[in-house]
């Protein structure tokens, strides 16, 4: 009477325990798809933070540049210029 009896209680309680194991699968499938939405967004946030570094640095080199450039063609035209007007008092002088 005890297997009858456990087989009985066994076969009420199955329902039970495949509900408790399916909800038990779907809470670890919550918890598994909000930890990977964590990770999604953090290294999302990452690329974000090293991009906006990337595009700073880039515009610091561009403002590096432009100086370079203008002060390269400020420096040749100074000395074009202090050249051809020391050529032109030189020359004066040679005329007298």
């Amino acid at each position: 009477m005890d297997t009858v009896e456990r087989r009985a209680s066994n076969e009420a309680s199955t329902p039970a325990r495949m509900t408790h194991y399916i909800e038990d699968m779907l809470d670890d499938l919550k918890r598994a798809h909000r930890v990977r939405e964590e990770q999604l967004s953090s290294a999302a946030n990452v690329y974000r933070r090293r991009l906006d570094s990337v595009v700073s640095q880039h515009e610091q080199l561009l403002v590096a540049y432009r100086h370079v450039h203008y002060y390269y063609y400020y420096c040749r035209y100074y000395y074009y210029f202090s050249v051809s007007r020391i050529r032109g008092i030189s020359e004066k002088i040679d005329r007298k």
